[in-house]
């Protein structure tokens, strides 16, 4: 029985360049929603506009993906969403996502829980960090306390190497907006990978959405999946991971069954093609394959609890 599932929201539930797999109303409905039809005729959807993130970038999710995670948290199964995106992106985007039973961003250096309605934090979006897991990031990130101390300015050895490429390659965006465990390096691929071929002890990086995040050796979406693990008494085999990218490979390995709506890097076509059991590729696109693969989980959660 599947008891949590993972789950990236970039090319994973939330989708971009929507010609690709509908045709999108050029207006919205008086509700704010586009509606769409699959290329081929046979799906409809009506979406929700995200805000853009830092970089610019806007993205999609449709209204039907946010009700089918619900039906699966109703099966018992509980949510993680864990992104690569920084914290402000993370926040804005929580009334366009699905609810969930903890939020990991930075790709992995920070989780928040949802404090429900609880008195000690009457708020409108009540979230609460986990700290524990935070400090386990200070070895390279530094302590909690720097989050309002400019990155050059800041302890570890996260931004040490952070100062160094903004001096040493100037060729190239080191960008550390609104992160506190990690930044992003973009750039062409090889300027990028030769500016990261030798890594800082401590330090390790991933590429996602194009670019490089550079991170503590004890953050990433698998380490802090196996954190959460622990933390909810559930097994690896137990859980599953909805995602398509190359920074996701580590935790794809690490459940029991890895589940993409869609292939966004080599690495991780090149990952299917080795270990096919491993994996389930939607034949649908965009976000008609988020609830391909959405239904299907919940089809074989039903048939558990026959």
């Amino acid at each position: 029985m599947l008891k949590v599932l993972f789950t990236d929201l970039d090319g994973t539930c939330v989708h971009y360049d929507w010609h690709t797999f509908g045709r999108v109303a050029s207006e919205p409905t008086d509700r704010g929603l586009f509606s769409c039809t699959s290329l081929d005729g046979k799906q409809d959807a009506l979406l929700l506009q995200l805000p853009p993130s830092t970089s610019g970038a806007q993205g999609v999710i449709s209204v039907e993906t946010l009700r089918l995670y619900a039906a699966l948290r109703q099966l018992g199964v509980r949510i993680v969403v864990i992104t690569g995106a920084r914290l402000v992106t993370l926040l804005a985007r929580l009334p366009f996502i699905p609810a969930a039973d903890a939020f990991v961003c930075e790709g992995g250096g920070r989780i928040f829980y949802p404090a429900g309605s609880s008195l000690d934090c009457p708020s409108a979006a009540p979230l609460m960090e986990d700290m524990g897991w935070r400090r386990q990031q200070a070895g390279a990130a530094g302590p909690p306390g720097q989050d309002t101390v400019p990155p050059e300015q800041r302890s570890g050895g996260l931004w040490r190497f952070y100062g160094a490429l903004k001096a040493q390659a100037p060729q190239l965006h080191v960008d550390a907006v609104s992160y506190t465990t990690a930044f992003r390096v973009k750039g062409r691929e090889d300027a990028v990978a030769a500016a990261l071929s030798v890594l800082p002890e401590g330090l390790t990086t991933a590429l996602n959405l194009g670019a490089a995040d550079v991170f503590p050796l004890t953050s990433g979406k698998e380490n802090a999946a196996a954190y959460l693990m622990q933390r909810m008494t559930v097994a690896p085999s137990e859980c599953a991971f909805l995602c398509d990218d190359d920074n996701d490979l580590g935790l794809a390995h690490l459940v029991a069954k890895a589940y993409l709506p869609g292939i966004t890097a080599a690495s991780v076509a090149a990952a299917v093609e080795r270990s096919p059991e491993r994996f389930h590729v939607a034949t649908s696109k965009g976000v008609f394959a988020t609830e391909e693969v959405l239904r299907l989980l919940i089809a074989q959660q039903l048939a558990v609890h026959k």
